[in-house]
């Protein structure tokens, strides 16, 4: 059984409210007695889902909990990256900030365009996405609405839904990738692994979600939840630092290359095997 909350967009405590409601409903007690009785390993994204699954009554010993797993870091080429323009191409000092994924509230792009509109003119936001297509709230409509309020139009690009190959493309584009998100009881997030094969300077909120990453890759950028002061600053910051040199890239390549989709495979495949009673699996264990 593979699982995660990353979902959930509802605080903490009615998250653990909403766990204390599954306890008592019959579908979900034959199936944490299923996974006991039959010894099922759990996998999910983070303490805080081990943590509520234990209330709802999983045994402590059969959840694992992983990392998201990361594709491999973007060496994308400038010739690529021409493939796909962007409404800042002719501005020759434009410094570019990046964000990728669905729009969501939850994913703080009002943050980031009321954070845009207090920087210089020569900072641009490219929104590498679009709206879900199952969500029915007005956010999106609210964003279009604050960028026209902000006087920022000239200064955002909101590209919508874009392939694998075009998405790598815009991120090439950018100096600073920013994850401002909110918590709302993340498990963990497919988009931030976006940012972190990018190879460009990253800022993150300080949600539960993110710490994890921030202790092991202590130089990665990071601000408290909705700190838009804090947010320009690591912006201004970093903006005036090269990538390249910096010990973060090495930090990151180590953590991307630990938890490359390969090496989750390959440990959900001896944890596969160990179950089936095949103990020796030591020449299948991913290399860290």
């Amino acid at each position: 059984l593979h699982t995660d909350f990353s979902e959930s967009r509802i605080n903490k405590n009615k998250l653990f409210y909403q766990f204390k409601r599954w306890k008592n409903l019959r579908r979900i007690k034959p199936l944490v007695k299923l996974i006991n009785q039959s010894k099922s390993i759990v996998y999910v994204h983070s303490e805080k889902s081990k943590y509520f699954l234990q209330k709802i009554g999983v045994l402590e010993n059969l959840i694992k909990v992983v990392n998201h797993p990361c594709e491999a870091i973007m060496n994308i080429k400038e010739k690529d990256i021409q493939k796909c323009s962007t409404k800042f191409d002719y501005e020759l000092n434009a410094i570019i900030i990046g964000m990728f994924g669905f729009v969501g509230r939850y994913k703080g792009h009002d943050i980031a365009l009321n954070v845009l509109a207090s920087l210089p003119k020569n900072y641009k936001l490219l929104i590498v996405g679009g709206q879900h297509p199952e969500d029915r709230s007005e956010y999106f409509n609210y964003l279009l609405e604050q960028i026209e309020e902000l006087g920022v139009v000239d200064r955002v690009q909101i590209t919508g839904w874009v392939s694998q190959e075009e998405a790598e493309a815009f991120l090439g584009r950018t100096k600073i990738c920013i994850a401002p998100y909110r918590e709302v009881g993340l498990s963990g997030s497919g988009a931030l692994t976006w940012l972190l094969k990018s190879n460009r300077w990253i800022v993150v909120s300080k949600i539960d979600a993110f710490l994890p990453l921030l202790r092991t890759m202590p130089g990665i950028a990071s601000t408290a939840e909705g700190s838009t002061n804090a947010l320009k600053w690591a912006i201004e910051t970093l903006a005036a630092k090269e990538f390249e040199s910096s010990p973060v890239k090495k930090q990151i390549e180590d953590y991307v290359n630990s938890n490359s989709w390969n090496n989750h495979a390959k440990s959900l495949r001896c944890t596969y095997l160990n179950l089936l009673g095949v103990y020796d699996v030591s020449h299948l264990q991913p290399k860290q």
